[in-house]
């Protein structure tokens, strides 16, 4: 579905727009938006291993739309998740963010979610200060 409403402009646009290399199909954000609506009753009644196999596989995917619509996915379970859960997207974030829009999506939306419910995390997670990934960093 995203490959066919892809816009090749807005492609073009965001491979230049992003100084790191990325992997993008040029969906606008309203589109890929309006889809994640369309599949919201689905994936919010997806149990927690399904829904974590699916943001898993869009988050391998190294596609820029797909790793946003994973955080989508993601944020539709906050309240289920588990401290543990955290050490889960610490290794995300090392393998699989390379760009400031999925780090900032993630960081504040997930990330951020999973140290202020659980706040015992916070020395786990300052210790991402001296990962080698900047975008671990950020």
């Amino acid at each position: 579905e995203c490959r066919n409403l892809a816009d090749a402009a807005h492609q073009e646009a965001l491979l230049t727009y992003f100084k790191t290399p990325i992997l993008a199909y040029g969906l606008r954000s309203t589109v890929r938006k309006e889809i994640e609506k369309k599949w919201r009753p689905v994936l919010k009644a997806m149990h927690e291993s399904e829904l974590w196999m699916v943001s898993t596989s869009l988050f391998a995917s190294q596609i820029l739309e797909e790793q946003l619509t994973a955080c989508f996915c993601l944020e539709l379970h906050l309240k289920k998740m588990t401290a543990e859960d955290f050490f889960r997207v610490s290794d995300w974030m090392e393998q699989w963010v390379h760009n400031w829009a999925v780090c900032d999506q993630f960081s504040t939306h997930i990330v951020g979610y999973l140290i202020t419910r659980f706040p015992e995390l916070l020395p786990a997670f300052q210790t991402w200060k001296q990962s080698e990934s900047i975008w671990k960093r950020r």
